[in-house]
């Protein structure tokens, strides 16, 4: 009976947690409640309140945990095969989920519209990477990529491969965007020399590059607007 008993009670405790957060939401939760809450689905029958308390210690801060690797969040005393899988898994279904609600309407005809429709793409994303977005004349999205998937310090452009994705949809205009995971959503001096080279390289094939957005976290910043394009407005 007495070893049945912490079983029991931390049992209890669950689903207490579980009948709060269904009758209050996440908000009244503290960081690490939540994170206890979650890791109850990737480690069974354990109190799981000292791992929350751990990872906020270990990574700094709620959102850190998230974008850590899986051989990172592993490492961790305590934690599971499973717990580190579902914690990884986060970041890219809150990116599935904001996209899914997003504005579906394919009509960007300003940097702030193609702004917070980029934001989303990159959510989550540890790794820099590339998306084209491809337009016709009249502002209309008519398709978007992702190119590539670089370093955390860079990632390659293929020309080819942004000509004959344009080629394919008929596209007149092209808009670039790539993420700073870890840095300013500001052009970085290699950013600007690439953008600059690609305009009359495109410009040639009939394809006007009309911004190069950089993104981090929730802000953009368009190098049309900063001045580096020579065209302020889409």
């Amino acid at each position: 009976m007495s070893k049945d008993k912490p079983k029991n009670l931390h049992a209890g405790h669950r689903e207490r947690m579980k009948e709060r957060f269904r009758k209050e939401g996440i908000d009244s939760f503290a960081d690490h409640e939540v994170l206890e809450l979650l890791l109850y689905f990737g480690i069974p029958q354990r109190d799981t309140n000292p791992l929350a308390h751990q990872l906020l210690e270990q990574f700094g801060s709620f959102r850190q945990i998230f974008t850590a690797d899986y051989e990172q969040l592993c490492n961790i005393p305590g934690m599971t095969a499973s717990a580190a899988f579902l914690l990884t898994m986060v970041p890219q279904l809150s990116r599935r989920y904001i996209q899914s609600g997003a504005d579906q309407s394919n009509l960007l005809n300003t940097s702030a519209k193609i702004g917070e429709f980029l934001i989303p793409k990159f959510l989550g994303r540890t790794e820099e990477v590339v998306y084209l977005l491809c337009f016709n004349n009249a502002c209309r999205l008519l398709r978007y990529d992702l190119l590539s998937v670089g370093d955390l310090n860079s990632s390659d452009v293929d020309l080819r491969r942004i000509v004959e994705i344009a080629f394919q949809c008929r596209a007149l205009n092209l808009v670039l965007a790539h993420n700073h995971p870890h840095g300013l959503p500001r052009p970085s001096a290699q950013d600007v020399q690439l953008t600059r080279s690609l305009i009359p390289i495109l410009r040639q094939l009939g394809l006007e590059l009309l911004d190069h957005f950089i993104v981090s976290g929730t802000e953009y910043a368009s190098m049309a607007e900063l001045g580096y394009l020579g065209n302020p407005h889409i």
